[in-house]
């Protein structure tokens, strides 16, 4: 998610790569600062369903310093597998 004026390429890069490191199948950009709401459909072209996923380490999400849990990024792997368990296949 993004609040700015305008979504730009280094906004969807970051989103594919998110993605792509996650191991999830697809996501979406969003953004809520424009004056419209934008999203883009993010699809992960190296997802691989045999992959087993963990939680995203502190780094990953660009959270040095402080508490992984306390992080805006850090989404608990359960959430993300009931998320996954709703993606029609």
């Amino acid at each position: 998610m993004k609040a700015k004026s305008q979504l730009i390429n280094e906004d969807v890069v970051q989103a594919i790569n998110t993605v792509e490191r996650l191991n999830i199948k697809d996501g979406l950009l969003i953004n809520f600062g424009g004056e419209s709401l934008q999203y883009r459909h993010i699809f992960n072209i190296k997802y691989d369903p045999a992959a087993n996923f963990t939680d995203a380490p502190m780094d990953l999400l660009g959270e040095e310093n402080g508490n992984l849990f306390d992080s805006p990024s850090y989404i608990p792997n359960s959430m993300i597998e009931q998320a996954l368990r709703k993606i029609p296949k």
